[in-house]
């Protein structure tokens, strides 16, 4: 009798040892799923703070400008650069300062600012935004250079070819313009 549970000991010890690795990989990929979805939930959380502190700068903007000028604009986006360290969050202040002085008519200086977000975090929208002040310039060659550099980037997002995706028309609709301003130069 002692022989018999003896063997069954054995093999309760090693279908134990199996149910036991289980439960350890079940708990630790489930602890894994669950820091995972927390780092993810606090991604999402902090994209949507940005996104909402965005929106409330460019709303503040447009007050400001309507009540008080564009230099009061000007004066606003300088604090908010002076608030942040990031990169791309002082690039996109200073598309905001080039897009307010091509509208108070200084070109030159939106192109200061053009260039100055470029340098600070080059994308598809720094790109057009010194193309677009460089060609209100008259300064077709850097126009094209940028406008190529913009396609360029914004190529790299395109993931549909369905002709009525808003990404796919504006990419061909500026490779038209280009293809445009070079046959112009020509």
């Amino acid at each position: 009798m002692k022989i018999k549970n003896l063997k069954l000991n054995k093999f309760n010890k090693k279908k134990l040892a199996i149910i036991l690795g289980i439960t350890v990989f079940i708990i630790a990929l489930s602890s894994s799923y669950v820091l995972y979805n927390t780092n993810l939930n606090l991604s999402k959380q902090k994209l949507e703070e940005q996104a909402k502190e965005n929106n409330v700068t460019s709303l503040q903007l447009d007050s400001v400008v309507y009540q008080s000028g564009f230099s009061a604009g000007q004066d606003l986006l300088d604090k908010k650069l002076e608030e942040t360290n990031i990169p791309e969050d002082k690039a996109n202040i200073y598309i905001s300062k080039a897009t307010l002085m091509s509208q108070s008519n200084d070109l030159s200086k939106a192109l200061e600012y053009a260039y100055s977000a470029e340098s600070l975090y080059p994308n598809e929208d720094t790109a057009m935004a010194v193309a677009s002040l460089e060609e209100a310039h008259k300064n077709n060659l850097n126009a094209i250079k940028y406008y190529q550099l913009y396609l360029e980037r914004l190529s790299k997002k395109i993931t549909s070819d369905d002709p009525q995706d808003a990404m796919l028309s504006e990419y061909n609709y500026y490779k038209k313009h280009l293809d445009e301003l070079k046959k112009a130069m020509q």
